[in-house]
């Protein structure tokens, strides 16, 4: 026997369907997973490296102690190309 309900599923899925690029999803504020990505992107030189990732640590704290809801890439090993094509991915 068939299940024709409106479950979640289905409607995460009319949600993407319908709100959706080339390049990946474009949630609604309604249902989005977060209100902010943060990407901090490295440099060559590891003191500015260290600087960028520590700048990007106390920003994410404050944002998160004030109650938004942000995702954080802190990836070491993606180039920013990497990183800006998964966030379009994520939404």
């Amino acid at each position: 026997m068939g299940c024709y309900g409106i479950g979640i599923s289905r409607v995460m899925g009319a949600v993407v369907e319908i709100h959706h690029d080339q390049k990946g999803i474009i949630w609604p504020s309604q249902v989005s997973p977060f209100e902010i990505h943060l990407i901090p992107l490295g440099s060559s030189e590891k003191r500015i490296s260290r600087k960028i990732r520590q700048t990007g640590e106390k920003l994410y704290n404050h944002l998160k102690n004030s109650g938004i809801e942000l995702l954080y890439d802190d990836r070491e090993d993606k180039s920013p190309g990497e990183k800006f094509a998964d966030a379009d991915l994520i939404g």
